[in-house]
Parts: C-alpha cells; structure tokens; sequence
C-alpha cells in the first residue's frame, strides 16, 4: 500500500476534507494485512504432518488465512521448532488438503 497524499487548498471545506481522509488512511496504514501479504497457492497437506512453506515475506509472518480448500480443513501452526521464521513457516493440517493461503 502507498502512502495517502494530501492535497493542498485554500478552501477550507475541502481542506478539511482532506485531513479527515488524510487520517483515516493513516490510521490503516500500517496494518499488517495491507503491508504485502503474499498468496502461496496449492499447498498439499497430509493430516498431522509437518509442512514447511516458504511464504516469501522477508520477515516473520504476523497471520495467515486459508483462502481457498478442496476440502474441509484446519491448518495451524506445527509445534515443531521452525529455525527459518523468516523465510518459512511450519503448518499442519487436521486433514488432507491441498490449500492456498494468504500470508502478511
């Protein structure tokens, strides 16, 4: 997301305006969802098995949703110890499922 850029006038309805909507961006600015999430698509999970996932973040993942199922399915993260939280996660699923998911 780019940042909000505010106009300038000398009208001061329209500057006022402006500032209103010049706050309202910047108070969602910075909320992890609109900071480059990445979608990984068709991810193939075995019920109770560990899955390593490159999410392509450059950092740590804050969340992540499942966006898209073939079959009803939990994914959570695995307990297993992850040395690499900011290349890749560690998920396990409750089913067989191949999923995509939306990481930010």
């Amino acid at each position: 997301m780019i940042p909000y850029v505010p106009s300038h006038t000398k009208d001061k309805d329209v500057q006022n305006l402006n500032d209103s909507v010049q706050r309202v961006f910047n108070s969602i600015f910075s909320h992890p969802l609109l900071q480059n999430p990445v979608l990984v698509k068709d991810l193939k999970f075995t019920n109770g098995v560990d899955l390593l996932v490159d999410h392509k973040l450059n950092r740590k993942v804050i969340g992540y949703f499942v966006t898209r199922s073939n079959t009803p399915v939990l994914i959570y993260d695995s307990p297993s110890t992850n040395t690499i939280s900011t290349v890749r996660i560690c998920l396990r699923s409750n089913a067989d499922a191949t999923v995509d998911i939306l990481f930010f």
